[in-house]
């Protein structure tokens, strides 16, 4: 027979600390009637009683840890919570900052645009691609305050931290998404612009220039000046080379009614 005393060291061998609450409970379920220790037949029971008992032990540990930890966690949501916050208002500053960007625009109907000088037409697309790199520059600055949000706590803290910052991430990155696509189509609109108002200028240098061939022509044809002649009458310090002031000089000297003509 087993007395209590060995019943208490057979289970600290199996690494189980009994309470004298538990040792009365496991006596009674295990020691017959009559007996004055656990018998060899009721031994099976005895290690079931004390498997057991181990496990519920373990449970506990396991209950306070997870209690434990759960505190720690609830901490944490709670400074991320006011981190995230924040982040929010960063973000609508971001969206004012496409919101304005958008509103610079120049008109997106042709005909409205048409109708804009091309000095007025210049000065937007400018402007857009100027409010454009700013707005860049606070989208960055806003993302940058995103990846950092892990930082400032524990590193025995970071793996929970960055767990509990999942779906924030993903909120935060669907918002900011959305913010890059509306810049891409701000900036495809101002490239558009920008190419629209070179295509006018081309436009216009290419009128200018066959202008200025056509008044030529037309001016050494009523002096009766070959090509030749007339590029030595343009170049009026004789270095072989025309710029633009001896360029410009020839044309404000041709007589006007030739201009008209």
């Amino acid at each position: 027979l087993l007395s209590e005393k060995e019943v208490q060291s057979f289970a600290k061998d199996l690494g189980v600390e009994i309470s004298p609450e538990v040792m009365k409970q496991i006596w009674k379920s295990t020691v017959e009637h009559g007996q004055e220790g656990v018998s060899f037949t009721r031994f099976p029971l005895l290690k079931s009683k004390l498997g057991a008992e181990k496990e519920l032990r373990r449970d506990r540990y396991r209950k306070v840890l997870r209690e434990a930890r759960d505190k720690v966690r609830a901490n944490l949501r709670a400074q991320l919570d006011t981190k995230v916050g924040l982040m929010g208002h960063e973000i609508r500053k971001a969206e004012e900052a496409v919101r304005k960007v958008e509103h610079s625009l120049p008109p997106l109907a042709e005909q409205e645009r048409s109708a804009m000088t091309d000095a007025e037409l210049t000065s937007k697309s400018s402007s857009c691609r100027s409010m454009v790199e700013d707005a860049r520059l606070v989208a960055s600055s806003v993302q940058k305050k995103i990846d950092e949000l892990p930082n400032g706590f524990a590193e025995k803290d970071q793996e929970d931290v960055k767990d509990l910052l999942v779906p924030d991430f993903r909120v935060l990155a669907k918002q900011m998404g959305r913010l890059d696509l509306r810049l891409q189509r701000v900036e495809n609109l101002c490239h558009r612009f920008k190419s629209e108002v070179e295509k006018r200028e081309k436009s216009q240098l290419f009128g200018a220039r066959l202008f200025a061939v056509k008044v030529a022509r037309l001016y050494a044809a009523r002096r009766g000046r070959s090509i030749r002649q007339l590029f030595r009458e343009m170049d009026a310090n004789g270095d072989g080379t025309m710029d633009s002031q001896e360029f410009s000089l020839f044309f404000l000297s041709v007589d006007r009614e030739i201009l008209e003509e």
